[in-house]
């Protein structure tokens, strides 16, 4: 299926990963301004306390007036879609929306593949659109393997997210310590 939808596209995806604050956020805000507007955000983290209220007050005031911000936790598909004519979207990020899929469904009703559907539904509302389409999501796969079942559960979907979106992708951005290292495309 993947390879009909890298077929039709002609949306320009770019997935940006890293650790933990590795600058993924800062350099795709970066990579998006560099294309033409209008562009949206679609941001999936809650505001659950006030240290990431706080994190979500500096990361909106990082965007200028040119952003239009777009809250949504797990209908990523549908936002895409009601987007389709806005030439640059950037969702920041995929792992908090893997996240926000199992706390919204249970431990129980979320797995790899539902994600993978997940995913591949948010590709398929960005096949048949154009203009840039980035993604910011955390590598989760270069620490220890995690000692609770819901840790584990979350590491293996995100993972899962990351591969098939890395897949799709035109581009690919590894970022460590503000540096970007292109996997797949690009160079700049």
């Amino acid at each position: 299926m993947l390879k009909g939808l890298r077929r039709m596209r002609v949306r320009h995806i770019t997935l940006i990963t890293g650790g933990s604050r590795s600058g993924k956020s800062r350099f795709a805000l970066e990579k998006a301004q560099q294309s033409a507007g209008p562009h949206t955000f679609i941001a999936t983290s809650p505001a659950l306390d006030g240290e990431m209220t706080t994190r979500i007050r500096r990361h909106q005031a990082e965007r200028d007036a040119r952003w239009q911000t777009v809250e949504e936790q797990t209908e990523l598909a549908t936002s895409l879609t009601n987007l389709a004519s806005v030439p640059v979207v950037l969702i920041d990020c995929l792992t908090l929306w893997v996240n926000n899929l199992i706390y919204h469904a249970g431990l129980d009703q979320v797995n790899e593949d539902s994600v993978a559907a997940a995913a591949q539904a948010l590709l398929a509302a960005a096949a048949p659109q154009s203009g840039r389409l980035l993604l910011v999501t955390n590598e989760t796969g270069l620490g220890v393997m995690p000692a609770n079942p819901l840790a584990r559960r979350f590491s293996d979907c995100a993972g899962r997210c990351n591969q098939i979106m890395a897949a799709a992708a035109d581009e690919v951005v590894l970022m460590v310590s503000g540096l970007p290292l292109y996997l797949k495309g690009g160079t700049s």
